[in-house]
């Protein structure tokens, strides 16, 4: 996963200020099936403005991410589902 190459109708996405880092993770709400080889199928992905990959995060398969954003400071803040 070297570039934007996946389809953004069924992804989240966060990008920090200007021009900084791009996080995407899939929108389980949006989304009808889920490739088993997809990278953001239990990780958020985090992109450089370029496109170019950077790291990703994992996270527990059974969590629902709600939405996510970056703050003033360039740090990603998550909000989980509980329950």
């Amino acid at each position: 996963m070297d570039s934007f190459r996946f389809n953004l109708r069924d992804k989240k996405f966060a990008a920090a200020r200007f021009g900084g880092t791009i996080a995407f993770c899939r929108d389980i709400t949006r989304a009808e099936f889920f490739e088993l080889n997809d990278p953001l199928r239990d990780h958020i992905c985090f992109y450089s403005n370029h496109g170019l990959f950077q790291s990703k995060r994992k996270f527990e398969s059974n969590v629902k991410i709600v939405g996510f954003d970056f703050t003033y400071n360039e740090q990603l803040v998550v909000v989980l589902e509980n329950g």
